[in-house]
């Protein structure tokens, strides 16, 4: 008995996580950079010219009630590269952001964006 009741309360709980809407989107940026202001580094040393790329990926979830409250929830991962040494290439998380959005009016907490970001 006790086996069914922990299975049902593990399906009940996740019943509302399957609802959510997940969504991957992005942007991503290679090119060349140089670096003038590094007067010590020589002709064709890699930390005057180099490739710098950089890939970004914002990981959406949404889900709303059946009363119209909207809850909605953001991670962005990024990962860049260059030559120069600068990067451990590894792509990183950011703090999560959070919403909460009912009759107009939206409620952000965590790593809430910015003035453009919510635009």
């Amino acid at each position: 008995m006790k086996k069914i009741l922990i299975a049902t309360t593990a399906l009940v709980a996740t019943a509302g996580v399957a609802a959510a809407e997940v969504t991957i989107g992005g942007a991503a940026r290679f090119g060349v950079k140089h670096n003038g202001a590094n007067a010590d580094a020589a002709p064709g040393d890699p930390r005057k010219t180099y490739l710098e790329s950089r890939f970004r990926a914002n990981i959406d979830a949404k889900a709303t009630t059946d009363a119209g409250v909207a809850f909605s929830a953001r991670v962005r991962m990024q990962g860049q590269s260059s030559a120069a040494g600068n990067d451990n290439g590894l792509a990183t998380l950011n703090a999560p952001r959070y919403s909460v959005e009912a009759g107009g009016l939206r409620l952000d907490v965590g790593n809430a964006g910015g003035a453009m970001d919510n635009l």
